[in-house]
């Protein structure tokens, strides 16, 4: 007789990819940086059926935020810009203005380069990295496998 294993319509992908991206990020929390993955809160498209939106933020901080180079966490970046759209996710990078440092530029990936949004190489030390996060889709099927 062949019985059913149930599955649940409709999974997390967000609560999943937060976690694949916290242990992406365990190998850059050893070497000091620290990765915080934030889920907004606001509830209101839920209802609708979206995900909502996170932010990760990488930064140096021993008491007080210490600046890096970006490149320091290149492949990082890199790594989850390439999970992300292929789970089919929209990400944003951003990173302090060079000279304004309470403005965000976002970052563009331009063969594997980080640049700035005008295609400049970004050569200066940054107080954080933020990318946002958005999760498109609702995973859904008949729930079920049959076993014997």
């Amino acid at each position: 007789m062949k019985h059913l294993k149930t599955y649940k319509l409709f999974e997390s992908r967000g609560d999943n990819i937060k976690n694949d991206i916290i242990d992406m990020s365990l190998e850059f929390q050893d070497i000091g940086f620290r990765v915080k993955v934030e889920e907004t809160k606001d509830t209101y498209y839920k209802s609708f059926g979206y995900y909502p939106d996170f932010t990760i933020t990488i930064d140096k901080f021993r008491g007080y935020k210490e600046l890096f180079d970006v490149n320091e966490i290149k492949e990082f970046i890199l790594r989850v810009d390439y999970y992300l759209k292929d789970s089919r996710c929209s990400c944003e990078i951003y990173i302090p203005r060079k000279h304004h440092v309470n403005q965000k530029e976002k970052v563009v990936i331009n063969n594997e380069n980080l640049m700035d949004d005008e295609y400049n190489m970004i050569d200066y030390k940054v107080s954080y990295v933020e990318i946002k996060v958005k999760v498109f889709g609702v995973e859904c099927g008949f729930g079920a496998e049959f076993k014997n």
